[in-house]
């Protein structure tokens, strides 16, 4: 069932849980959006994997008695909605930001990127591990990047000649983990994010089994440091 509440943003997907009503909605910046039982707007933590993630658990009254909500599963067809919905919005906001010139950093020489930053500092580091009783060392480079009063510490690492830069700090702060990928997705540089179910994995009991997905689009500042880390870096010149 699927109608348009006005307060809100289209389309709204009308969800029954117990005795209490869900509306869900995406806004213009793209944040998935709901009220429950026509109360406040509020938005969601996350939406993955068929699911709402809600920012906070919610009491409902659900089969006679009183429930904490932390989720709502959605049927398949719903969810393909409203994921494709924040999909085409964000991706309608990303065009328009990849349009704006001062929003792009790869067509800047290297002395404009360098006046964009006020302070670069960088440390290369060598991890030893063990893999199947051999060692295996890996070098790596931590880079502390400073643009006003914001700090941005990335790692860039080497893999197979291709250099991949990790962020040493949580994309969203309601994350679990710190961490992510820089990945490029047509014009847009983002962080990719892996998110963990609850199984453990069989190539490697110590992790999870999970996904990596998009989390978010860089900051602009992010792309000045990534983009610094990419031409400039470590391994940059290989």
């Amino acid at each position: 069932m699927r109608e348009v509440k006005r307060e809100i943003s289209q389309p709204i997907l009308v969800v029954k849980k117990g005795n209490h009503t869900f509306r869900f909605g995406v806004n213009v910046s793209g944040a998935v959006e709901y009220t429950l039982d026509d109360g406040d707007v509020n938005r969601i933590s996350k939406l993955d994997d068929g699911k709402v993630f809600f920012k906070e658990s919610l009491e409902l009254y659900i089969n006679g008695a009183v429930e904490n909500v932390d989720t709502i599963q959605l049927d398949e067809l719903d969810y393909a909605i409203l994921k494709s919905e924040q999909n085409t919005v964000m991706a309608k906001n990303d065009k328009s930001a990849s349009n704006l010139k001062e929003f792009r950093v790869d067509n800047k020489t290297k002395k404009e990127l360098m006046s964009m930053i006020d302070k670069w500092q960088k440390k290369t580091k060598v991890l030893t591990t063990k893999v199947d009783k051999q060692k295996k060392k890996e070098k790596y480079t931590i880079h502390t990047f400073m643009i006003g009063r914001e700090m941005f510490r990335m790692i860039e690492r080497e893999r197979e000649g291709t250099v991949i830069v990790n962020p040493d700090y949580k994309i969203f702060m309601d994350y679990e983990r710190a961490g992510g990928l820089a990945a490029q997705e047509g014009e847009l540089v983002v962080w990719k994010y892996y998110y963990e179910k609850d199984e453990q994995s069989e190539v490697d009991p110590s992790r999870k089994k999970g996904y990596w997905a998009t989390a978010r689009k860089m900051t602009f500042n992010e792309q000045i440091c990534y983009e610094i880390i990419k031409r400039y870096g470590t391994f940059a010149a290989k």
